[in-house]
């Protein structure tokens, strides 16, 4: 007997597959979209009391490691959950309605736009500043009632960071009094240091920082490759604080030589940072 023919007399191996697999074969995934950011965290918010929260937006999918989008017959539910269900993550904010469930379109996708923040029950054991709210979006077989830690992996959840007031605090971190000759880039990123007003950087990550070329020749590159999250105009850039700095994109300089001012501010801090850089 040949090689070839010994190998074909094999009979192939026979896969067991685990029970819990073949139960879940087919069971809706409701996953964060993460590819429509529009200066906020895809899964992180940051709101006052009364604020309407920026829309929350999810994708559902066959099974955990599914590719292709369910376009129908699938509705997801987004409800607010607390002390228990997120297994230690104790809610201390409030949102209204306690529930919204909303059909997904052609590409499998939904979203919650009508959550309101409603109240600061306590301080989150993260910051003094705000008080944090979780919501839970999910598609049958998952439900709130009946949540356990294996249900997790086939829901979205989103934290609600909802702030007392205004007093989270940006200091420079670099970037200031550089130069550069006309119509090149300036070497070095213009960074923020995000934190709370007890100086935590875990408290902010995620918080969302914009820069503004407030004055001279000068543009942000809308066109620039970075792994945070960004929305960039010529003269306005949105980024997310990572664990403190929040960094602007490249600066290119233009032809009018001088001062260009640059001023990075938060809605969730009464500091203004202000950068002086030139064109020489």
């Amino acid at each position: 007997m040949n090689n070839s023919s010994f190998l074909h007399s094999i009979p192939a191996p026979r896969i067991r597959v685990p029970a819990e697999a073949d139960a879940n074969n087919g069971r809706l995934c409701v996953k964060t979209q993460t590819d429509a950011f529009s200066a906020v965290h895809p899964s992180v918010r940051d709101v006052f009391v009364g604020d309407t929260i920026d829309p929350l937006s999810v994708t559902v999918q066959q099974g955990l490691q599914g590719v292709n989008p369910v376009t129908a017959n699938a509705n997801v539910t987004f409800a607010p959950f607390g002390a228990g269900l997120d297994f230690g993550a104790v809610s201390s904010a409030t949102l209204t309605p306690a529930t919204l469930t909303n059909p997904v379109d052609s590409k499998g996708r939904t979203t919650a736009t009508q959550f309101v923040a409603a109240g600061v029950a306590a301080s989150s054991a993260i910051s003094p500043d705000y008080g944090i709210a979780r919501v839970l979006a999910y598609a049958p077989p998952t439900t709130i009632a009946t949540l356990t830690p294996a249900d997790l992996p086939w829901a979205a959840s989103f934290t609600v960071r909802v702030w007392k007031r205004a007093s989270a605090q940006l200091e420079p971190c670099g970037g200031n009094q550089q130069s550069t000759e006309a119509n090149r880039y300036f070497g070095e990123s213009l960074c923020v240091m995000v934190t709370d007003s007890v100086g935590s950087a875990r408290a902010t990550d995620g918080m969302a920082v914009q820069f503004e070329i407030a004055d001279g020749d000068a543009r942000f590159d809308t066109e620039s490759d970075s792994d945070r999250y960004q929305t960039i105009t010529p003269t306005t850039a949105w980024v997310l604080s990572q664990g403190g700095p929040a960094m602007a994109p490249p600066i290119r300089a233009g032809f009018t030589k001088g001062t260009v001012t640059v001023v990075a501010t938060s809605r969730f801090s009464d500091v203004r940072v202000v950068f002086y850089i030139n064109v020489v």
